[in-house]
C-alpha cells in the first residue's frame, strides 16, 4: 500500500512537473522562430475558453513586437506556440493596437491589391502578393468575448498576414514557384553572411 501510494505521488509529481516546464517554456520562451521553423508551417490549435495563459501570453507577444524594428504584427507560431494568438500594433495609441484569440476571417472583398510585404521569420526578404482589400473577422477579446472586426487597406493585409500563420501558411507561399524559390536563395544567402560574421 506504502509503495503504491508513493509511486502515485511520484507519477503525480513527474506528471505535474512535465506540465509546468511545458507551460513555463511556451510563455517564456518567446525568441522569434525564422524559416525554415516547422511550427511555422503548422495548424495552430484552437484556444480553449478561458484560458489563463491567454492574457501573459498576448503580453509577452506585444512585448516581443515592440522591441522589432519593423513588425506591426506577430503570430504566435513566430515565438515557438502553435496557438491562434495575433497581434498587431500600427502605431501610436490603443486605437491601432489589436489583440486577437481565435481569429477567423467569415469574409472576403472580390477586390484584390498588391500588398508590398516583409515577415519578422523570414528577416530581409519583402515582395508583393495579392490580398484582398477589405475582409470580416471574427475573434475573442482578452475576457474571450466574441468580437468582429471589419477592417480594409493596411489593417486587412495584416489581419490576413496573421491569420495565414496561424494555419501554416506564409506569405511567399502565394509567389509562383519560380519567385519563391529566388526569394528564398536570396534569404538563406542573407542568412549564412549574417551568420559568418
Amino acid at each position: 500500500m506504502k509503495n503504491s501510494f508513493k509511486k502515485s505521488l511520484f507519477a503525480i509529481g513527474i506528471l505535474f512537473f512535465v506540465t509546468a516546464c511545458s507551460v513555463s517554456d511556451q510563455v517564456e520562451d518567446f525568441s522569434i522562430r525564422t524559416y525554415p521553423d516547422r511550427v511555422l508551417f503548422q495548424p495552430c490549435e484552437k484556444i480553449k475558453n478561458k484560458d489563463p495563459n491567454a492574457k501573459r501570453i498576448l503580453d509577452q507577444m506585444e512585448l516581443k513586437l515592440a522591441e522589432t524594428d519593423r513588425g506591426v504584427g506577430l503570430a504566435a507560431p513566430q515565438v515557438g506556440l502553435s496557438q491562434r494568438f495575433v497581434v498587431i500594433n500600427l502605431g501610436e495609441g490603443t486605437e491601432h493596437k489589436y489583440r486577437l484569440i481565435n481569429p477567423e476571417i467569415t469574409w472576403k472583398s472580390p477586390e484584390q491589391s498588391l500588398s508590398r510585404e516583409g515577415c519578422l521569420s523570414i528577416p530581409g526578404i519583402d515582395a508583393y502578393v495579392p490580398r484582398h482589400e477589405r475582409v470580416k473577422v471574427v475573434y475573442q477579446n482578452d475576457n474571450f468575448e466574441k468580437k468582429m472586426l471589419e477592417a480594409c487597406g493596411f489593417l486587412a493585409y495584416c489581419l490576413q498576414h496573421e491569420i495565414d500563420h496561424l494555419d501554416g501558411k506564409l506569405y511567399i507561399d502565394y509567389l509562383s514557384p519560380k519567385d519563391k524559390t529566388l526569394i528564398l536563395k536570396k534569404y538563406f544567402k542573407q542568412t549564412k553572411r549574417k551568420n559568418e560574421k
